[in-house]
Order: structure tokens, then sequence, then C-alpha cells
């Protein structure tokens, strides 16, 4: 192991972290939001630091130097100080983390599914090299999506430098601290609701796909993780969540390509809830300018074209008309619906009596639905190998906010009083 790289990492992670969190604990955040929030912010950062660099050629152990410096600097300046509350620690919250280990566990393979180690996890090894890293632009090995954003790959890159290997523990890891945080936000949402958190935590671990691609570690837990932030953020609007907001679509971007559709819905849903007003638009793009920056030097001076984006041609204008593609797309829709997220649609029925209020932000998910939507209409690809090995991930996406997007819809007040009444008649006893 590289001590001088440990400290250097354990230095940056921690005062950037020590920074993040107190400014996320003045604003408005409650203690289990602060951390996750704050920890996500770093590994970005952390992974940001790496790829560039990466990208400059300049030694790791330069870049977090001079990491270490430039946070060394603002906590003085800012008068930082540790955090005086630690992570959060609640029995019932405990139980939740208990579930995700062992539910990750179960369903858990070495170096995870075909995505993970065909793309994330490779593209992670070829980042470990930094003197070789360039080899993944190869034609030969093309079906590995080199022209993916590399943030998970040099997060994952990172660690394994500071441990000095390569070790299938580190993405595993990640990939369960993301699960957890994802599991964790939606029951910070309803944890003085017991009832409630029974029934849905409950579809949460027998939904088998969405712990499935989480224990798979593929990419699209951290982009819905990522997802689910930016709408709590927009649903409780608290101090600066603007700025927040553009941080995380940042990450969005450097995540995967679909984060670029995510990026734009945003930006178009801002302007809109903000009435027109340019000002909050500029806020959230100005605080995603960083990630937008390296992600077109990337796609511009290093990653090939897009399959999808290169393969459009004449044919495209057919395929925009054919009847048959959009019977397809919402055929192979409706079914992963139903067979793979049928637990979803429990909530929705159970929640529709007690349903309070249509959120605005309801239409970024449909938005997102119509992109991706487009985006199959046009694919060049066979169309029914496309959807079938993709459709439930596009799901996973977005199903962990659109959860959270209902429980905020509801009276959960008078939804756990019912569900009380129910188990009491249930079981033949009266609530005291």
């Amino acid at each position: 192991m590289n001590i001088a790289l440990l400290i250097l990492t354990i230095m940056s992670c921690g005062l950037s972290f020590i920074w993040i969190k107190e400014k996320l604990q003045n604003n408005q955040y409650d203690l289990l939001q602060t951390n996750i929030f704050g920890t996500i912010l770093t590994l970005s950062l952390y992974g940001t630091t790496y790829l560039l660099s990466t990208f400059t050629g300049l030694g790791t152990w330069i870049v977090l130097s001079i990491l270490v410096f430039v946070w060394t600097v603002i906590n003085i300046k800012y008068q930082v100080k540790l955090p005086k509350t630690s992570w959060y620690f609640e029995t019932r919250w405990s139980l939740l983390l208990l579930a995700s280990v062992l539910t990750f566990i179960f369903q858990h393979q070495k170096w995870g599914g075909w995505d993970a180690y065909s793309i994330w996890n490779m593209h992670a090894k070829f980042m470990f090299d930094q003197e070789n890293w360039q080899n993944m632009f190869n034609s030969t090995i093309e079906w590995t999506h080199p022209d993916y954003p590399l943030l998970l790959p040099s997060i994952i890159a990172a660690f394994w430098k500071t441990m000095g290997h390569i070790t299938p523990v580190i993405p595993a890891s990640f990939a369960l601290f993301v699960y957890i945080c994802i599991n964790s936000l939606i029951y910070n949402k309803i944890k003085k609701l017991p009832y409630i958190s029974i029934l849905v935590l409950t579809t949460l671990f027998l939904g088998y796909d969405y712990g499935n691609i989480a224990s798979s570690e593929y990419a699209d837990s951290f982009i819905a993780l990522v997802f689910l932030i930016v709408i709590i953020l927009f649903l409780e609007k608290p101090k600066h969540y603007l700025i927040l907001a553009g941080l995380f679509c940042g990450i969005a971007l450097s995540i995967k390509n679909e984060g670029f559709v995510i990026y734009i819905v945003i930006l178009i849903f801002t302007f809109f809830k903000a009435k027109y007003h340019t000002k909050s638009v500029l806020t959230v793009g100005l605080a995603s300018l960083p990630f937008l920056l390296i992600l077109l030097s990337f796609k511009w001076f290093l990653a090939p074209a897009n399959d999808i984006v290169s393969g459009q041609s004449i044919t495209t204008l057919e395929s925009i008309l054919s009847p048959m593609r959009y019977f397809h797309i919402i055929r192979f829709g409706l079914e992963t619906l139903f067979t793979k997220y049928y637990m979803l649609l429990i909530i929705v029925i159970l929640s529709y009596k007690y349903w309070t209020a249509w959120h605005a932000e309801y239409w970024v998910i449909i938005m997102i639905l119509m992109a991706y939507l487009a985006v199959y209409v046009i694919t060049p690809k066979d169309l029914i190998w496309h959807l079938s090995t993709s459709m439930k991930r596009l799901f996973h996406h977005l199903y962990p906010a659109l959860l959270y997007l209902i429980l905020s819809s509801t009276d959960l007040k008078k939804w756990d009083e019912s569900l009380e009444t129910f188990y009491y008649k249930l079981f033949g006893r009266k609530s005291s």
C-alpha cells in the first residue's frame, strides 16, 4: 500500500467532507441527508480529481497535495470546525442497513454483472494504469463503450491506486454504499411512520430487479441515487438548493450518457419552475459547469462517437414514422413495469386514497421518459434487443425518485393510521 497516497487521500477527502458537511448543516439539512449528500459530493470530487490527474499526466500525489492545500486554506479561512454530530444511527435504520447488506450479498457476484465487468470495472482498470490508460479507446474493444463518462471508473481506480493494487472489494463496496444511501434517503422520509416504513421498505427489498441491479455494480444505481438527491432538493428547497442541484446534475453528467438527458430536463424544468426567470437556470448551470467542461473536453478530444449518434442515417425518418416501433416500446415499458417493478404499482394503489397533491417534479420524470422513448425510436440497433437489454435499467434510474415523489404526494400520517387499523383487524387486536 502506498502510505503517502493513503495519507493524502484521507486528508483530501476528510477536509472536503468536513467543509461540505458544515455548510449543509447550516442550511436546513437533517443529519442523514447531510452525511449522504456530503459523502457523495466528496467521493465525486475525489474521483474527478483523479480523472484530471490522469488527463493532464500529473502525478496523483501532486494533484492530491494541491487539493489538500486548497481545502486546508478554505477550512482555515472560513474557520470550519470538526462536525459536532456523527453519522446517523438509530435502531430501525440499523435494521435497514443490515437488510440492505444481506440483500446485496445474496445477489452479488464477483466483479458484478455484465455491464460492471465489461464496462465500468474494465475502464477502472485502464484508469488505474495512468501511463497506458488511453488503450481503452482501441477500436478492438469498442464494445466496452469507451465513449461513456469516466467518473465511476475514476472513483474506483483512485482507491485502487491508494491501495496499490486492483481488488473487486472497492467496486463492490461502492455499489453497496450507493444501495444503502438510496434506501436510507427513502427511509428518512417515512422514519417516523412505522407501518408505512415496513410496507415501503418491504417492497424495496422484495423488488428483485431493484436489488439485483444495485448488487450488479451497474452505474445505473449511482445515477439513480444522484437523481433522487436532485428531486429531494427541488421538493424540500433548502437554502442554496439550486447550487447543490447543479452540482449533482454535473455529477449525473459524469456518470453515464443518460445523465445528459437528466441535466437538460432539469434545466428546462428549472426554467419553467422559476416562471421563466433565467437566474435560477444560470445558478444550476454554473454550479454544474466544471463537470460539464470536463465531460465536453473528454467527448471532444478523447472519446469516440457515441454508437447511437453515429448510427443515424436516412433511415432515421422511417424509424420515427414507424407505428410498430412505438408499439414495441410501449409494450416493453408496460411489461417491465408489471413484471419487474410491480412493487411500485402496489405502493401507488395503496397510497391513492391518501393522495393530496401533484408535485411539479412529476413532469421531470415524464420528460425523461419521453426522452428515453425518443432514443429508442431512433436507435440504429435492433430495437427488440435494445429494449430487452436496457429498459429495466432505465426504469431503475427513475424508480427511487418516483417512489419518493409518491410518498411526498400523500398524507402519510393518515395512511399510517389506516395501515395500523388494518394490522390490528388482521391480527384481532385493538390499538391502545
